[in-house]
This record gives C-alpha cells, sequence and structure tokens, in this order.
C-alpha cells in the first residue's frame, strides 16, 4: 500500500497548486461537443473541458453514461452494450432497495437474498450476479468507485468475498443504474469479466421529501403474514452562498419472518409435486413425477398420497425419538424371549414417557426420510423469508474550494440483521452414526434401563417383558434415536442470526487547469472502509447433552435429577453413552464444561417437548464472523491531447493502490470444541494491489468529413481503447486491455464492437479461508441410484467396476448421510483470465417507416474464463473422478474410500466414502455467449403517451469444464437451469397525471437433462399422466403498476405482482415443475416539501 504514497501525494500538492493558483480556464468547446449540466462523478462539474462525446442531438442528459469509460458518452454512442435504468423506472416500479431494480433485468441473478434457508453472513444481503456466471464476477460500483464489501463469507453461501450488497445503496437518491453487460477490468481492474453494475447518485438532490412503501406478501394466501415496511427520508440544500452543497439520505426497512406453515400454498406441504424413483424392475435409473392424486410407488395401493400426507418426515430420526433395540441395533424394538421384532411394529415415545406406535410415512429410497405418515415433519416450520431490519445512512458533500478546485466528502453507515428460526431436519441427534463422539451433531443413542425415570408404569413394564428373567436389571433397556429440536429457544428450530455493520468514507478532491491550451481535469481520493459481519447461532454443549440425560432419582428430593448433581465423584459415561452391548468408549472432547453440581438441569428426551427448560443449560449461542477492511488510494487525469480532422482525442491516465483484509473472528466456544461447530482460529490475513491504468478515445471519421452517400457510409467512426497494469502481493503482475469500435452508418444505424481480456483476484476467503472440518452426504457416482447416469454414463459406470472394492449394486452410505470432512481457502490460487469479445448494433430510424419513437440494440456477447475458482461438492469431485477417461487426482484425491476389510463396521462398509476434502482450486473453464436485446418503443396518442419496452438474453453457450480441460466442455444451454431465452416486457400508458404500467417476466423452457442417455434411457422422467418427458415448457408471470401525481409535489403508486391471482396451476406453468404462485401489493407514497 505504501508504493504509491509519495506519488499520491505528488500528484495531489501538483494540481492542487496549479489549480488553486490559476485563473479559471476559458477553453471554447468543440463545435460537436455539448456542455451537459449534471456531469460525470469523474469529471469536474465546473469542468469545460473536451472529455465528452456526448452529442446535442442525444437527447436528455439521462441519457449520459460513465461505465466502462472515463469520458461521458451518450448511451446510443457506446461502444460497449450497456443497459440503462432510469430514477424514474425505480420510482415508477415501486422499487425499495437498489437490489430490486437491478435485478429485473433478465441478465442480472440475485447470489444472496432475504429467502429462507439462508447459512451464516449470507443472511438479508443482496448481491448481483450478471449473467450468472457468478457474483465474483461482478463489479459493482457506486459513482465509478468501488466500495467495501460486507459478503465476507463465499464457503457457506453462494456470493463470493468483494461482491457488494447492494442494500448499501440509498435508493431515493439513485440517479440511474448502468449496466456494462462485459469486460470492464482494463477500466475498473479485478472482478469485471462478467460486467459492471455502476450507481450513479444524485449528489446535487434539493429540497426535502419522505417516502413510504408498504409491501404485503401472500395476498390472500395467509392471514398471519404482516407486510414489508419501508420509510426514506431524504434532503439536500446549498451552503456558504452556494460554494456547498450537502445531500442526507436516511432509510429503515423491515419485514417479518414468514415459515411455511403460514402460508395456505405452503402449509402442510399442499399441492407440491414429489420427485422420487418409480422403482420400476431395471431402471433404476428412472425417476417420476407425483401429486396428491397419485399412489407412490411404494404406498399402499389404491390410496392417493395425499391421504398419507405430502411432507417429509425423518422417519429415522424422529423429533419425538423412536425405541430401538440396544443389543442389535435395530430400528424395531425385539423380544429377547423370542429373538423376534416384537409385533407392535415401529415405535415412538410421548412427552408422558408412554410407548407408541405411530403410522409410517411412504418409503421413497432414502433409508432416513419418508414422506407422509403421523410422525411431526419439518416443512410447516421452514422458513420461506427471514426477518429482516435495516437502516442506511449516506450523506454526500460537495464544496468549492475555489473555482478549480471541487472537494467531495461521502459517508455510509449502515446496519442490518437478519433472522430465521426453523430449518429442516438439522441436529443435533442421537443416532449411532460415528462411533462416541459428537462431532456433526451425532452422539451413540442414549441406553435407557427399564427403570428409566422418565418412563410411564406402562412404558417400564412393557420394557421389561421384552427380556428374559435371566438377563441382569441393569441390562434391560432399550435405546432411542432422535433428532434434537425441542432444546430451542424457538420450537420451530435453531436461530440463524446475521449482523453486519458498514462504515465507508471517501474524500476527494478534483479540479481543472489549463496545459498547452487544453484544459485538463485531474481527481485525486481516498477512502477507508470497515464491514463486520457477526454470525450467530445456537448449539449444544456437547459434554452437556451427555450429562443432561444421564438422569435418576434424586435421593435428597426424590425428583429426577442429572446424576451429576447427587453422585459423588461422578465422572460421566465413558462407555457406548451407557449401553453395555455398546464396546465403543465416548470420549467427549472438551470435558468440564458440564460445570459443578447442581448447574445441570435433566433433560427428558421422551417425545417432543419445546421450551424445554434443559435447554437453559445444554444449549449456548455462539458468534463468529469476518472483518472486512478496504483502502483506496487513487489519482487520475483526464482531457483531450489534440485535435483531429474527426474531433477532439481523449485521454486519460490514472493510478490506484488498494489494500484489502480480511479478520476471522472466532468463537471461543467452538474453538474450544465445546460445541459442534468447527474451530476458527481468529486472524488476519491482507494482500494490496498496486495499479496503472490509460484510456485513449480516437476519432477518426466524423461527419464533416463527407463520407456518406445519401446519409450513409462512415458517418461517424471511434476507435476506444483502455490498458490496466495489475501488481497484485498475492496472484503477482498482470496486465489486461480492451479495444472497441464505435461506427455510425447513418443516422439512424449504428455497429459497435471490441474484444477485452479481464481477470479477476480470488476472494479473501477463498485464499485465506482456514481449514475446518465440515460434514457432507453426496451422490456417489458408484451408488446404484447414480451409477448409470452423468455426463458420460458409459465411462462412468466401467470406472465404479473397475474399483477392487465395487460390487454391483453397491449401496453407498455417503448418499443417505453425513460423512466428515475437510474444507477451506487455498493459499496458492491463481488470477482467474477471462476474454470477451462483443459485437452489436444500434437502429434508431429516424424516417417514417413507422409512427413513434423507437430504439434497438442488439449485442452478441462472449466470455471465456479460464483457471476459475471453484469449490466442488464432494458430489461434483466424485463426479470429476468417474465421468472421465483419465481419473485426474485433483478430483480422486479429494476423497477416501474404506479399502481395508478389518475396518469394515456395521456403519461403513468397504468402498463407502469415510473422509473428504472441499478446497477451492483453478480448476474449471467456462464459455459463454448470449445475444443482449433491448428495444424502447414511444407513442404519442388521444389515450396518452404509450411505451413498450422489451430486454431480453438470448443465451447461445454456456460451456464448462470442470476438469480443466477445454477437451471436456459440454455446452448445458437449453437446459431448464440455462435457458435460452430470459426476457421482460413492458407495456405503459401515461396521461396527464395517470399512469398504468403492465410487465411481463419470463424464460423459455428446456430439456431436463442435455446428457440423458436417450439410446438407453429415453423413459428416465416419468410426467404425472405416466409419459416419458424429456423437457419442460417456459414460463412467465406478470405485474401491473398504477401510478398517480396528485401535484409536482406528490407520487403514489400501487403496484400489484400476479394480478390475476395465478395459483401455478394454470397451463402456462408445466405441473411437474410444482409452481406456487402467491400475490403480493406493494404501495407507496413520496412527498417532496
Amino acid at each position: 500500500m505504501k508504493t504509491f504514497d509519495y506519488k499520491f501525494l505528488a500528484i495531489f500538492v501538483a494540481f492542487f497548486s496549479l489549480t488553486a493558483l490559476a485563473d479559471n480556464p476559458e477553453v471554447e468547446a468543440s463545435s460537436d461537443v455539448t456542455e451537459t449540466v449534471e456531469m460525470s462523478e469523474t469529471i469536474s462539474a465546473d469542468s469545460s473541458s473536451d472529455d465528452s462525446v456526448v452529442d446535442a442531438n442525444d437527447g436528455d442528459i439521462e441519457n449520459v453514461v460513465t461505465t466502462g469509460s472515463r469520458f461521458e458518452i451518450s448511451q446510443y454512442k457506446t461502444s460497449q452494450p450497456i443497459t440503462i435504468i432510469t430514477a424514474d423506472e425505480i420510482a415508477n416500479k415501486g422499487y425499495t432497495n437498489a437490489a430490486s431494480a437491478v435485478f429485473d433485468l433478465p441478465s442480472v441473478f440475485a447470489s444472496a437474498g432475504t429467502g429462507g434457508d439462508q447459512t451464516g453472513l449470507v443472511a438479508g444481503q443482496r448481491i448481483a450476479n450478471n449473467f450468472g456466471l457468478g457474483s465474483g464476477r461482478t463489479l459493482t460500483l457506486i459513482d465509478g468507485r468501488r466500495f467495501i464489501s460486507s459478503q465476507p463469507i463465499s464457503s457457506s453461501g453462494s456470493a463470493s468475498t468483494g461482491s457488494i450488497d447492494l442494500n448499501n445503496i440509498p435508493t431515493a437518491l439513485i440517479k440511474s443504474i448502468e449496466v456494462q453487460s462485459a469486460g470492464g477490468s482494463a477500466i475498473y481492474g479485478s472482478d469485471a469479466i462478467a460486467g459492471v453494475i455502476n450507481y450513479t447518485i444524485n449528489r446535487e438532490y434539493q429540497g426535502f421529501d419522505i417516502a413510504y412503501n408498504y409491501s404485503k406478501p401472500y395476498v390472500g394466501d395467509s392471514d398471519d403474514v404482516d407486510g414489508n415496511h419501508s420509510i426514506a427520508m431524504t434532503f439536500g440544500g446549498q451552503f456558504d452562498d452556494g460554494k456547498g452543497h450537502i445531500v442526507v439520505s436516511l432509510q429503515h426497512d423491515t419485514q417479518d419472518e414468514i415459515n411455511y406453515g403460514q402460508i395456505d400454498g405452503y402449509k402442510n406441504c399442499e399441492g407440491r409435486t414429489i420427485y422420487t424413483r418409480t422403482f420400476e424392475t431395471g431402471k433404476a435409473y428412472q425417476y417420476g413425477y407425483y401429486d396428491s392424486s397419485m399412489t407412490l410407488p411404494y404406498g399402499t395401493p389404491g390410496v392417493p398420497q395425499g391421504e398419507v400426507g405430502m411432507c417429509t418426515v425423518l422417519d429415522y430420526l424422529p423429533f419425538e425419538g423412536a425405541a430401538t433395540d440396544p443389543k442389535y441395533y435395530t430400528t424395531r424394538l425385539v423380544d429377547h424371549n423370542l429373538g423376534a421384532y416384537v409385533p407392535e411394529g415401529y415405535q415412538i415415545f410421548d412427552s408422558e414417557g408412554n410407548i407408541t406406535g405411530y403410522t409410517r410415512g411412504t418409503y421413497y429410497g432414502s433409508g432416513f426420510f419418508r414422506i407422509g405418515g403421523s410422525l411431526l415433519a419439518s416443512n410447516n416450520a421452514s422458513t420461506e423469508r427471514a426477518q429482516l431490519e435495516r437502516n442506511n445512512l449516506a450523506l454526500y458533500l460537495t464544496y468549492d474550494i475555489n473555482e478549480n478546485v471541487k472537494m467531495k466528502i461521502d459517508v455510509y453507515n449502515n446496519s442490518q440483521n437478519s433472522q430465521e428460526s426453523g430449518t429442516t431436519t438439522s441436529g443435533p441427534y442421537f443416532y449411532d452414526g460415528f462411533g462416541g463422539d459428537l462431532d456433526g451433531g451425532y452422539m451413540n443413542q442414549p441406553f435407557l434401563s427399564c427403570d428409566y425415570p422418565y418412563f410411564s408404569t406402562s412404558a417400564k413394564a412393557y420394557c421389561n417383558s421384552l427380556w428374559p428373567s435371566t438377563t441382569l436389571a441393569a441390562n434391560r433397556g432399550m435405546t432411542v434415536r432422535k433428532t434434537i429440536r425441542d432444546l430451542y429457544d424457538n420450537p420451530r428450530g435453531p436461530i440463524s442470526r446475521g449482523d453486519t455493520d458498514v462504515e465507508s468514507f471517501f474524500i476527494g478532491f478534483e479540479g481543472n487547469i489549463e496545459l498547452v491550451g487544453k484544459a485538463v481535469d485531474w481527481e485525486v481520493g481516498f477512502s477507508t472502509a470497515e464491514a463486520t459481519s457477526i454470525s450467530t447461532g445456537q448449539d449444544i454443549i456437547r459434554e452437556r447433552i451427555v450429562t443432561a440425560t444421564d438422569v435418576g432419582i434424586n435421593p435428597a428430593t426424590g425428583e429426577i435429577d442429572c446424576k451429576m448433581n447427587y453422585v459423588p465423584n461422578y465422572l460421566g459415561l465413558t462407555l457406548g453413552a451407557g449401553n453395555p452391548y455398546d464396546s465403543a468408549a465416548y470420549t467427549p472432547t472438551g470435558f468440564g464444561s458440564a460445570g459443578l453440581p447442581g448447574d445441570c438441569i435433566p433433560y427428558n428426551i421422551l417425545g417432543y417437548n419445546p421450551n424445554s427448560p434443559a435447554g437453559d443449560y445444554i444449549m449456548a449461542y455462539t458468534s463468529d464472523g469476518l472483518q472486512n477492511e478496504q483502502e483506496i488510494l487513487y489519482a487520475e487525469v483526464s482531457g483531450t491531447v489534440f485535435e483531429t480532422a474527426a474531433g477532439p482525442v481523449l485521454f486519460a491516465y490514472g493510478l490506484e493502490a488498494r489494500e484489502e483484509s480480511l479478520k476471522f473472528i472466532g468463537s471461543s466456544i467452538q474453538n474450544l470444541k465445546l460445541n459442534r461447530s468447527a474451530q476458527r482460529p481468529s486472524v488476519k490475513n491482507i494482500y494490496d494491489t498496486n495499479e496503472s491504468f490509460m484510456e485513449i478515445s480516437l476519432p477518426l471519421v466524423s461527419e464533416d468529413m463527407g463520407l456518406t452517400y445519401m446519409g450513409w457510409g462512415v458517418k461517424e467512426l471511434r476507435i476506444d481503447a483502455s490498458t490496466r497494469d495489475i501488481d497484485n502481493s498475492i496472484t503477482g503482475e498482470y496486465s489486461v486491455n480492451a479495444t472497441n469500435v464505435y461506427w455510425q452508418a447513418s443516422d439512424s444505424l449504428a455497429f459497435r464492437g471490441g474484444t477485452q481480456t479481464a481477470v479477476r483476484t480470488p476472494d479473501l476467503y477463498s485464499i485465506f479461508g482456514p481449514q475446518s472440518t465440515s460434514y457432507s452426504a453426496a451422490n456417489d457416482p458408484c451408488d446404484y441410484r447414480y451409477i448409470d447416469g452423468g455426463i458420460n454414463p458409459t465411462q462412468r459406470r466401467a470406472n465404479c467396476e473397475a474399483e477392487s472394492w465395487f460390487s454391483d449394486p453397491f449401496d453407498s452410505k455417503i448418499v443417505n448421510r453425513t460423512a466428515q470432512g475437510l474444507s477451506g481457502g487455498n493459499p496458492n490460487l491463481l488470477n482467474e483470465l477471462g476474454d470477451t469479445t462483443t459485437v452489436g448494433f444500434i437502429f434508431q430510424p429516424n424516417y417514417e417507416i413507422m409512427a413513434g419513437d423507437l430504439s434497438l440494440s442488439v449485442d452478441l456477447v462472449t466470455i471465456e474464463i479460464t483457471d476459475t475458482v471453484e469449490s466442488y461438492s464432494v458430489s461434483q469431485n466424485m463426479a470429476g473422478c468417474y465421468d472421465y477417461a483419465v481419473q485426474e487426482d485433483k478430483f480422486c484425491n479429494t476423497f477416501t474410500r474404506l479399502l481395508d476389510p478389518s475396518k469394515v463396521t456395521a456403519n461403513n462398509a468397504l468402498g463407502d466414502v469415510i473422509s473428504f476434502l472441499k478446497a477451492v482450486n483453478n480448476v474449471g473453464v467456462r464459455n459463454f455467449e448470449t445475444y443482449v436485446i433491448n428495444m424502447d418503443y414511444g407513442l404519442d396518442t388521444d389515450m396518452g403517451y404509450f411505451t413498450y419496452r422489451f430486454r431480453g438474453y438470448n443465451q447461445q453457450k454456456f460451456e464448462s469444464a470442470p476438469t480443466g480441460n477445454p477437451d471436456d466442455l459440454k455446452d448445458y444451454t437449453g437446459e431448464v437451469g440455462e435457458p435460452k431465452w430470459i426476457y421482460d416486457m413492458q407495456f405503459g400508458l401515461q396521461k396527464d397525471k395517470w399512469g398504468v404500467l403492465y410487465s411481463i417476466d419470463g424464460q423459455s423452457g428446456g430439456v431436463i437433462n442435455k446428457f440423458q442417455n436417450m439410446k438407453d434411457q429415453a423413459d428416465k422422467y416419468i410426467d404425472l399422466n405416466g409419459q416419458a418427458i424429456t423437457e419442460f415448457q417456459g414460463y412467465w408471470t406478470d405485474s401491473v403498476a398504477i401510478l398517480y401525481n396528485p401535484s409536482e409535489k406528490t407520487s403514489m403508486t400501487l403496484n400489484i405482482s400476479n394480478p390475476f391471482n395465478m395459483d401455478g396451476s394454470e397451463s402456462r406453468f408445466q405441473a411437474e415443475q410444482g409452481f406456487r404462485l402467491s400475490q403480493t401489493v406493494s404501495v407507496g407514497v413520496r412527498h417532496r416539501f
């Protein structure tokens, strides 16, 4: 970071001195340049320099863009594809945050959001992901500058470190959003492989206004769901006789948590479509779709599944606790007098200590889960939307030090917290999966002797009846398998909370000077920022779950109590969790955390007992997180180098030094291994980068040169070129460049295109993330359910059959349960490298071929990325190992199978995965190609001004090679998850004070599996009618916005999504995809005082 300090100081002093002492330069503007009212944040507002290619015929100043260049330019004359979202569009659609507006573009996806089942620090954050190529490959800017990332975890979310949480941007002050569809590294540096999203801020706002928006989701589907509230106050004005200007924005947003049980369309899994194996003989590959009116393959003949139940239950580890045999480890009790299962079948406990039978759900291929039945299901408790509260403060100050020097200060102070309670089947568990320890939430199921204090009288008698009279009393009993969810503070399940605080400060100076008769703009700036994200969750103290379940009758009180409270010299359970038939030693880490005699609160593990008082003793809240710090120094100059016959040659040069650090904030509880979480030491890591860039805009032909015939030919021709040198302390030196061409063939038609190289520095977590214990299940390619699948089924089977341990059919344990492994960062990562090509045209007819105003742009964008940093799941690594002729170590060495016959146990057979390693690496190649289409049309009619807008992208290619070998590239375009078309359309009509907008968002259909073996497995997927299906149809959704402006100072909006209240059963929605639609109504009011 210190390398450029003296250079920056020298540049600042030099330019400040020149501009402070100089007279205000008066440079006559070129005849083809028009002065603009609102200038780019990279150009001085007082400048009259020629570093602009905005023509007087380019229309409203809102058409001016700054993204992709250091020079102002009309959006209709950019040499690169750029889409603009205006402030009016944001207001008309009722967007209450900066994310919603950009996510409305077909090409921009959300990598994180406020939906349910979030993980750690992702909660509540909204991250942009252009073309679905990864959030870390999309660079988001505010006024052309980088902002601090408050998204520091990539391993536990889908967003990457360095990605900006769009919630930090004040919605009320957004002047425009400019989305560059490809490249940008040569101008802005790392991360701009898939493009740039630049939010421009209205820092010249004057006045005071208040905006309030209320949004009610699931209208008609739930009376128990509160809406979202957003209130924003904005005020701005001048001071010191107009030399200074200050703008302040305050915004407060809230939304309540919503779970599935509150929504009619989700409650009790109504309307669910089940996807499972058909179990047809000889067709292990075949899967089918089933609704509530159908009978599942293993269901009772003639009984619809809807009568059995549509929710998934954890049959093997029920919340109520299952009564199991301690000697033979069976899931049913055994009558040891007869040596046979008891006739009562499968049984569970109730909270009164009784043992009772239950109705089992329908088997569908899982050894752990079933569908339906009388057990408690977790689906209703699952989170559909997390609770969120957010407070944003943004301040923008501008001050004219003199006629030539301007100072700018930007301050952001934002905080948010997001919380959800309730996941599907998270533990801890009483289960014999991993022998004796509690890592991963498993402990050997407790042995309950027949005199167990919490047993009812009938349960005690029943227990004793199962054993011969010769069996010692201490050896008579049963074990319990259970998912422990009744200890959490919220009976719906564990609480997951994310708290994020962002502080950012920027100060910059800009001005203009006259050099050799030309005006030159300069700017120097410094920013410092800090983002802290803390994740809080609730978990067991591992030793305390043992002591709290080891109970008896306290002789001093006659009450049920923990033995540690009254047994002298109590040492806890040391053998198989107390099971006399289990020889596995139980040695919990963290021994000594149980507390003192009298501290323990007994836990009744029988039945489901929410809000158990034992939770206060057993459970603990733990917090860990990360802190990201960023400092940036930059300096740049821009202006006209010289004039040519075609116009001014524009030039820009700049330096940037950036330092980023990532601090891991560990929890003392988890670092002492007192709970189930992996250890994470508190360490801080830093990298810095020093960069320089240069840009030139070279006009070759202008209209005055007369190279047209009848208005056609070369009316304007311009080359835009840029280059950037990067020196990163981790990944070394690299240079990127871009060359783009703009050719205006007539007043109506222009062409553009170019090539760019791009780079992405690996995110901080990918580099520095500490290795820690993790648990994962996987789709083992050699398992009988998957051996004939994958992108090369024949090769997969051949590789599996060649293994020494393989026997057909192979039932892999990791498919239905987790294995223990390691995950973490990789300090040896390299840069990702990208090559981008664009070619397109802009059509704006100015002749009477049709009434109204039409603008159309079509661009073909090609992006090729090598050395992609991938964090493969265990399933992906295993597929990479078995799906190719050459079984590469980088995949095959990431997991270990049991190969020693002497180590085979009831839990692990030969070939089972017993460990794995998940670490990011430069292993991938991706090729992407799409058409980006933007069309706008307006027509003045007697009914009002009619508008139509179409935005779409037509994907041509999405190739991926997980091996990193280009020969292995597979194109996924046309699959359901990679549709050829994603689009939106908007019809509008505005007259006087009223307006209405009708919007459609849609996508094309696609095949279910592009690499399906059509020769041998043409019937791999069976639809609801029992017929083979290979593809899903496209679909579209709609919304309506009604606008009313009773005065110039007041605006009102009403937005209704799904205005015709579709529920997903309509013909335009494929039934097999299980659409569940609802309606959201939003009302917004904004008044300016």
